[in-house]
């Protein structure tokens, strides 16, 4: 993708997208029940801290999420940086409950409760919320400096959508997420208007862009794929002694493809491609999605070696290993060194 689509707003603007169920726009997936944000996180640190105690930070979160009784799935769920979202979340309740004094730091990342945290825990002991913070002194929350720059629009969207439930750091990824969405749902289209030859070099581009094609780089390219596509063998490994078979289609083309959907019939052609190369192994790309049938023909055919990567799919790879796209801004994120205050 050229760099003049990504410059202009109205893709930023259409990242920026809320969805109207906050709940399944921040996690809801497999039926696992949401981590509590990080207001639900302010009584239950009080709660903690409510003997005097001075407790390390990390003893904190700990005792905070297992007096809410979080689930094994509820802790397992990461942020970006592969912290405990839960645990992330518990931080930022204490950042926000010592700026306004409720608690107090003491030596390296320890806190302890004061007179102020103590009246919050009375006056609200099943729960409170941020507004309930806004009248302490030094406190600020969860505000960010909002830029003229066109990206701030998505981020000043998003945040006000998401209100107070989130905290900063996610509220990035989420940003992020559309962004990548938007761009993903961009590289789709382009791949499927564009020549078949188009197509062809994009989908070889990824594989390279992956660590396949060996140690000069070259991917063997048989045939265009019926419709426009790829097709052939590639070295799988840096010297060459291992072979992989690739197929990629654009969506709508290919043996068992019907508006866009692979089906299992594509997948066992696909099979025998692979047995007549004399190859174990194959990936097959396309731009649509595939059928539960043929996923199954997939897991069944030669043990499981055939990997299925749909058009979603496709688009994040793209992004990830920058083919079709460049990058538009870096964003520098710092926090306090406990550390150097120690």
């Amino acid at each position: 993708m050229g760099g003049q689509g990504l410059r202009r707003i109205d893709r930023w603007r259409a990242c920026a997208r809320v969805r109207a169920d906050r709940d399944s726009e921040f996690g809801l997936m497999g039926g696992v029940v949401p981590v509590p944000g990080w207001e639900q996180m302010l009584t239950p640190v009080l709660q903690v801290l409510d003997d005097g105690e001075v407790r390390r930070n990390r003893e904190i979160k700990r005792l905070v999420i297992a007096r809410l009784a979080l689930s094994q799935e509820q802790q397992a769920v990461v942020i970006s940086s592969g912290e405990s979202m839960a645990a992330n979340r518990v931080g930022w309740a204490l950042s926000y409950l010592a700026q306004g004094g409720a608690v107090e730091r003491h030596l390296r990342s320890s806190y302890r409760i004061t007179p102020i945290g103590l009246q919050l825990l009375d006056e609200h002991p099943t729960g409170m919320i941020e507004k309930h913070l806004r009248s302490l002194p030094g406190y600020i929350g969860p505000q960010l400096e909002r830029p003229t720059v066109p990206a701030a629009k998505v981020i000043e969207q998003f945040i006000d959508a998401a209100a107070t439930a989130v905290d900063p750091l996610e509220q990035i990824d989420h940003v992020l997420d559309h962004l990548h969405e938007s761009v993903g749902t961009d590289l789709l289209a382009r791949m499927n208007s564009q020549d078949p030859v188009f197509f062809e070099q994009a989908a070889l581009d990824l594989l390279m862009a992956m660590g396949y094609g060996g140690s000069e780089g070259g991917a063997a390219r048989a045939r265009l794929a019926k419709g426009g596509g790829l097709e052939g063998v590639i070295d799988q490994d840096f010297l060459g002694l291992a072979r992989l078979y690739v197929r990629a289609v654009r969506a709508g083309a290919g043996v068992g493809a019907g508006e866009g959907l692979i089906t299992a019939p594509g997948v066992h052609d696909f099979a025998e491609a692979m047995a007549a190369a004399q190859t174990d192994r194959g990936v097959f790309l396309t731009t649509g999605a595939f059928s539960e049938a043929a996923e199954q023909a997939a897991r069944e055919e030669t043990a499981g070696r055939i990997i299925l990567i749909d058009g979603r799919t496709m688009a994040s790879l793209m992004i990830r290993h920058g083919v079709g796209v460049q990058e538009r801004h870096t964003v520098r994120i710092v926090e306090v060194d406990e550390d150097y205050f120690e």
